[in-house]
């Protein structure tokens, strides 16, 4: 490997969060990390920490804590994030969003309606809509502890306000047949919105089975990522959503990932993250366990 070949995900993970490989260090020169603190597998975190660069992010930036969150910081990362994922900034919705959509969507039905998803499985999206009327619609795994493509399917009916998938899976780790799950998104895609949860698609080679291409081709699909797991920045509450431009426009009238809702620190913590999101290459398999997601 030649000093200024990127890294692998696997390498990548091993360094401890990808900031050494962004100064062109040789891999083989790294020495890994220890973890920072006790390794809390039933929150599947990142035990040893964000980037260094992240922290080089932060210390640049205290200062400007005394200070509200502008607009234009937000636009910023926004701007980012969309030529990061290739679609537009006015589909980029910043912030950790699956609480806030689960309000948001039962907010559109007044009469209640349900939403379908993978049991066990992350219910942040699920629970914040059922003191609106939202009716959680659990679907089990199949036999192989993977999202039960077809059951998921029957289960959206007229009344259904989302349909949402973590994929990979937490906690069972699978990830489902990319054409079986191709098929699914599509066909629900236009019946309901379809929620894809992708908190760990950065620990394997899953790159390619991202949800977003579906955006990009005008499904009616929204697809939700958060810097808290592999980028090790649990801590601040930070993520993204990739939705239609209507449905990210009625998420930022609601109020969602407006400025006052976000922190100035976690902005530039994860402009820093994302700056050196893994390259292409195996990784460490995902760590599952039953926790938030």
């Amino acid at each position: 490997m030649s000093e200024n070949a990127p890294l692998t995900r696997r390498q990548w993970l091993q360094v401890g969060g990808a900031g050494l490989l962004a100064t062109a260090m040789p891999a083989r020169a790294a020495s890994p990390p220890r973890p920072v603190g006790p390794i809390r597998l039933n929150l599947n975190e990142n035990a040893f920490g964000p980037s260094p660069k992240v922290g080089q992010a932060i210390a640049a930036h205290i200062r400007g804590v005394e200070r509200y969150v502008e607009q234009g910081e937000v636009d910023a990362l926004t701007k980012q994030i969309a030529a990061l994922e290739r679609v537009a900034p006015q589909q980029v919705v910043i912030g950790e969003v699956l609480e806030p959509l689960g309000l948001f969507l039962a907010r559109q039905n007044p009469g209640g309606g349900g939403i379908v998803y993978s049991a066990p499985g992350y219910t942040a999206l699920v629970d914040a809509s059922a003191p609106l009327g939202g009716v959680a619609v659990p679907v089990p795994l199949n036999a192989r502890l993977e999202n039960d493509l077809p059951a998921l399917a029957r289960a959206i009916d007229t009344r259904t306000l989302a349909v949402n998938l973590v994929n990979p899976h937490n906690p069972s780790g699978t990830v489902n047949d990319q054409a079986a799950l191709d098929a699914f998104i599509l066909d629900s895609a236009r019946r309901t919105l379809v929620v894809v949860d992708e908190a760990y698609l950065e620990y394997d080679d899953l790159a390619g089975r991202s949800a977003v291409r579906y955006l990009r081709d005008g499904a009616n699909v929204l697809v939700f990522r958060t810097l808290a797991k592999v980028y090790g920045l649990a801590g601040l509450s930070v993520g993204y959503a990739l939705a239609p431009a209507a449905l990210a426009e009625g998420l930022r009238k609601a109020g969602i990932g407006a400025p006052h809702s976000l922190n100035r620190l976690a902005l530039v913590a994860a402009a820093a993250a994302l700056e050196i999101r893994p390259m292409s290459g195996r990784s460490a398999s995902i760590v599952s366990a039953n926790g938030p997601g």
